[in-house]
């Protein structure tokens, strides 16, 4: 389950032990599944299963392909390619943050980092939707067509972003396709890895650019 990072002091690391008990509570009473990625399944970050749909060798190359030309696009994808494979050491414990925690959006926080972008190191999926729309990135989807996505982007899934139940994994997008994503995410079955997900159960889409 998701255990917010907040890099602010006082108040909020109060409130992030606060959530952490919490959490703790739902793990020792919820049994720890792994999901497949599929057009009905639900997505929760730290009990994700990779259910990876193989692209075709020159998937790249079809016309349908969006991959985004922007700079700051372009670095996220780079970068995160970089990290395919990764593997998290013991309990979710990863070079993503110094605690061992659900660790989704802290990968996804660490890519953006990399290539520039200022964001906190959120833990928490939904904290990355509200950021979002502070600064006019967010895009709300919930029941619409995903919309202008493009590589680089972060997406979002669950039904919204109140609460871990609700806002439940984040993948950064390297490809759009008519028919689905190919997208590079963290704690899918404790690594990182690339696969293809239906562009479904996304709420909210967050704009590199």
């Amino acid at each position: 389950m998701v255990k917010p990072w907040l890099t602010a002091t006082g108040r909020r690391n109060r409130a992030a032990v606060r959530h952490s008990e919490r959490t703790d509570i739902m793990q020792a009473t919820t049994p720890r599944t792994l999901l497949s990625i599929t057009a009905g399944a639900a997505i929760v970050c730290s009990t994700l299963a990779a259910a990876p749909s193989p692209a075709s060798a020159n998937e790249l190359n079809e016309p349908t392909a969006k991959i985004a030309m922007a700079s700051a696009g372009s670095k996220v994808v780079s970068i995160a390619k970089g990290q395919v494979g990764y593997k998290e050491s013991g309990n979710n414990c990863t070079k993503y943050s110094s605690q061992c925690v659900s660790w989704c959006a802290l990968f996804a926080t660490w890519v953006w980092n990399k290539a520039g972008i200022k964001i906190p190191r959120y833990a928490f999926t939904g904290d990355l939707y509200n950021w979002g729309k502070s600064k006019g990135r967010s895009h709300w989807v919930k029941g619409k067509p995903l919309g202008k996505v493009n590589a680089g982007d972060l997406v979002l899934y669950g039904s919204g972003p109140s609460s871990p139940s609700t806002s439940t994994h984040v993948d950064i997008v390297v490809g759009v396709y008519k028919d689905h994503l190919k997208v590079i995410g963290g704690n899918v079955s404790n690594k990182v890895t690339m696969r293809n997900v239906p562009r479904k159960n996304i709420y909210a889409w967050v704009d590199a650019r």
